[in-house]
């Protein structure tokens, strides 16, 4: 009798484990389960994009006001002002998964180191090998009025007398312009076909973007002064100083600019 006692304490024993061990599995179960779906809709592991810029001219780093660069004429000239607008950052795979930014636009200023680097938050978990932008706004975007931000008109990169956006903006000097002060001025906008000027961008890395979830990957652009003047539709100074208006001389200088970003180098976490 004493025998049976005991077997049978020991099986309420082993009953008793087994609950707990069976209660144990089922509750991690459920935390796994809880932290991939939601109401029965997967969630996506997503990580961060910082994006830096360094502006340069031709291999030279760019330093407004003070430092004078040479043009494919050998034309001295000075930059004063760098503006462009980036936006719509979007990254995709091998497979042709996208992952980035809708209707989303940054102003790069090349005097506000502030403004050169930003965060592209929530990008879904993974490896790309493509990097997409658009330099200057879309047609959308100007007539949608959102107008907040860095599309804000108070900013001045937007024609009042126009109803749109300044794509990029382009200013300086040059002893071979004949204007007052020598002065050269691009001011490039219009987002109405034939005329639109901005630009969509695909830069492929050397190697592949990699986002991790909950962890930030960096990729640094160049962005190069020299293509408005010397890359599609070379600019002689001297002849051409001053585009302020959307038209064929403003797409033909969109035209130039679009090659003005390069992926650098890639920081995969």
């Amino acid at each position: 009798m004493f025998d049976s006692f005991v077997t049978k304490g020991r099986l309420d024993e082993q009953k008793r484990f087994l609950t707990m061990l069976l209660l144990v599995v089922l509750f991690v179960s459920t935390s796994v389960s809880a932290s991939s779906s939601i109401n029965g809709h997967s969630v996506s592991h997503t990580g961060v994009l910082k994006v830096s810029i360094h502006p340069v001219f031709k291999d030279a780093p760019l330093q407004l006001n003070t430092q004078k660069y040479v043009d494919i004429h050998g034309d001295t000239l000075i930059i004063e002002v760098f503006k462009t607008y980036v936006g719509n950052l979007t990254l995709v795979d091998a497979s042709g998964e996208v992952s980035g930014e809708k209707n989303k636009y940054h102003l790069v200023d090349i005097d506000k180191a502030t403004t050169q680097t930003f965060f592209i938050p929530k990008l879904n978990e993974g490896k790309y090998s493509t990097l997409g932008l658009l330099i200057g706004v879309d047609s959308l975007a100007n007539v949608s009025g959102a107008m907040d931000g860095d599309l804000d008109p108070s900013i001045g990169m937007y024609w009042a007398w126009n109803s749109g956006y300044i794509m990029a903006k382009l200013e300086g000097r040059s002893n071979v312009c004949s204007t007052l002060h020598h002065t050269f001025e691009f001011h490039i906008g219009g987002y109405i076909a034939p005329y639109a000027a901005y630009r969509t961008v695909i830069l492929k890395p050397g190697n592949e973007i990699n986002i991790v979830a909950d962890d930030t990957t960096e990729v640094v652009l160049t962005v190069d002064a020299a293509t408005w003047l010397d890359s599609k539709h070379v600019v002689d100074l001297s002849k051409t100083n001053n585009i302020v208006v959307p038209g064929k001389d403003a797409c033909d200088m969109a035209e130039n600019y679009a090659s003005m970003f390069a992926i650098k180098q890639v920081f995969n976490p």
